[in-house]
């Protein structure tokens, strides 16, 4: 599939790509609020192209009331010179059972798709609120002409997924488990639950690092990766809502780790002929609660 069609190509040739940058977040990620505007202002890209939003899970406690009044008043004294705007979702009983754990931030990149659709901006980049991006990313993965596009970033250790190791591992996979390798046996939920914790653990030690040839590549494409710091041309984003819809939150979370709704959509876009890369020579920070960053 073509990422850009001629007349837009020569469009692009007169003037930078327009980008609306969609930041879904909440007052849990307020230690890195800092971190990232500094990296937002350090953007090497004509501010006059770029937008950045900020969606907000409003959990209607006063913690959340408080982080969304103090994050306005930070972009409305801060005199940044691209555009920011602050929106609130509030999540329902129904999108936790659609859901499940992930209903927020599914519910806020809805929102964030939904706006960026009604507007004329030709790229939409994911950004979470604890990556800040480099001062070169929007470059960088506009280079990349694809259709999804992706730094290199890492996972903190999680025991469940790193087979107990303590390294951090690359957000970039080759193959993902799904409900369809468990069709056709005949397993208890015991058996099935084991299983597919057993399968979440194989589908995250497929991903790139343990391929020992994979730090000499620049880039990866036809792969699978989360969506910290994604970029997604408008058709994509025109033909793929980012969803969990056909994937019912099972309620426990063992069973529904095994996918997410960013390697879903990954996924799906490759499934319609999209193309998706990483650039492995730009890493993004990930940081954590606990100071350190990966």
């Amino acid at each position: 599939m073509e990422v850009h069609t001629l007349t837009y190509k020569l469009k692009l040739a007169t003037r930078p790509a327009k980008i609306f940058i969609g930041i879904p977040t909440g007052w849990v990620k307020e230690y890195a609020l800092l971190y990232l505007l500094a990296a937002l202002r350090g953007l090497d890209y004509n501010p006059n192209y770029f937008k950045v939003v900020f969606a907000v899970t409003n959990m209607q406690d006063k913690e959340s009331k408080k982080f969304i009044r103090d994050l306005k008043a930070i972009l409305r004294h801060s005199n940044f010179f691209f555009k920011t705007e602050v929106i609130s979702t509030k999540i329902t009983t129904k999108d936790k059972k659609r859901w499940g754990p992930y209903a927020a931030v599914i519910k806020n990149i809805k929102m964030l798709r939904k706006k960026f659709l009604k507007e004329d901006y030709e790229f939409f980049l994911k950004l979470d609120a604890d990556i800040p991006p480099l001062r070169t990313t929007l470059q960088r993965l506009l280079a990349l002409e694809a259709d999804i596009a992706s730094p290199l970033l890492f996972q903190r250790p999680v025991k469940a997924f790193c087979m107990g190791s303590n390294q951090a591992f690359p957000l970039v996979f080759k193959h993902i488990w799904t409900l369809e390798d468990l069709e056709g046996h005949n397993l208890n939920p015991e058996q099935k639950r084991i299983l597919t914790q057993a399968w979440v653990n194989l589908s995250f030690t497929r991903c790139i690092h343990l391929d020992t040839n994979w730090k000499t590549f620049k880039t990866l494409r036809g792969v699978s990766f989360g969506a910290g710091c994604m970029l997604v041309t408008r058709e994509v984003f025109t033909q793929i809502p980012y969803d969990l819809a056909h994937i019912p939150y099972s309620g426990d979370d063992t069973l529904s780790g095994y996918q997410s709704e960013d390697l879903q959509f990954c996924q799906e876009a490759l499934a319609k002929g999209f193309e998706t890369a990483v650039d492995l020579e730009l890493h993004c920070p990930h940081l954590c609660m606990d100071g350190k960053a990966y």
